[in-house]
């Protein structure tokens, strides 16, 4: 689940239906099964999933709570040696958490805290070369659909990298770093 501190009370200040959605979460995190309606429709059929076995992973950038030479990074992977603080997360995790607007109720829940790296140049690089959802790929077939190629130089695919880690919201920043260098080529590209 990610983004969970999206639905904490420091983040949604006015809202309460974050709220909501954090102890409707508790529920299905205390049961062993949830049900809902598989649609909006009144007259729905409502369905039970078994979640005895689920393992509940949740993600969130908690944006300014934990400064990066104040909590070490832990690795993540196969490959990784945990030791018992970062398994259980400490206590100045826990309560930063809980201080942040998670409920204690579920902080209780979560066996493990891991602190992640923020991720680094070779991984945007990858990201923006090698993967199928790159935005780079979109913008190739965009200028493949107007009988257009789309070609970067490793200097151009450097800067947008540069723009996209200063942006400082991970590879989601790709997208608007690449849109924003390509801008005047694609007001050429259709003729604006």
């Amino acid at each position: 689940m990610d983004e969970i501190d999206k639905l904490s009370s420091s983040y949604n200040k006015l809202d309460i239906k974050g709220n909501n959605v954090l102890f409707e979460l508790l529920h299905i995190l205390e049961e062993n099964s949830t049900s809902g309606a598989n649609s909006y429709d009144k007259f729905a059929t409502r369905t039970t999933i078994d979640t005895s076995n689920f393992c509940f992973v949740f993600a969130g950038a908690f944006q300014g709570l934990f400064v990066p030479n104040q909590s070490p990074a832990h690795p993540i992977g196969f490959d990784r040696c945990l030791n018992s603080e970062a398994q259980s997360g400490s206590g100045d995790d826990l309560e930063a958490i809980i201080k942040f607007g998670i409920p204690r109720e579920i902080i209780g829940r979560i066996g493990w805290i891991l602190h992640l790296k923020p991720l680094e140049r070779d991984v945007f690089r990858d990201i923006l070369l090698s993967t199928e959802e790159s935005p780079l790929t979109y913008y190739r077939k965009l200028y493949e659909i107007h009988s257009s190629v789309l070609h970067l130089s490793e200097k151009e695919i450097d800067l947008v990298i540069a723009s996209a880690i200063s942006k400082n919201v991970g590879a989601r920043g790709l997208r608007q770093a690449l849109q924003e260098f390509l801008s005047d080529r694609l007001n050429i590209l259709f003729n604006l």
